[in-house]
């Protein structure tokens, strides 16, 4: 395999790893949108919808244009992996706030 050509796969997983990563920001923040400003279930399923239509276009475009016009497996695969990266930082700072609330509670329960 030569170096441009790796070079050019290794883009490609970098790019669909940052679109995963985007896509699955871009959700969450729609998530907190919706809690802060409820909503309707006809409003939230056409928000759903929409998103789900741009963010496939958006995945689509970003495998074709850097993948040289190839639709390849693993740029799929990179897009998903780059979601749950999000999703594992969401979480890793999720339970750091649970711990946090629950150790301010101990405290707060042996001081009364």
């Amino acid at each position: 395999m030569s170096t441009p050509m790796l070079r050019a796969e290794l883009l490609l997983v970098a790019g669909c790893l940052g679109t995963g990563f985007g896509l699955a920001v871009i959700y969450d923040l729609l998530l907190l949108l919706r809690f802060l400003l409820p909503c309707g279930k006809i409003i939230s399923g056409l928000t759903d919808l929409i998103y789900f239509c741009a963010a496939a276009l958006l995945a689509y475009s970003v495998i074709f244009l850097l993948g040289d016009g190839v639709v390849r497996y693993y740029a799929a695969l990179s897009l998903a992996a780059g979601a749950l990266l999000w999703l594992k930082i969401i979480n890793f700072f999720q339970k750091q706030l649970q711990k946090r609330r629950y150790r301010r509670k101990m405290k707060n329960d042996v001081e009364k």
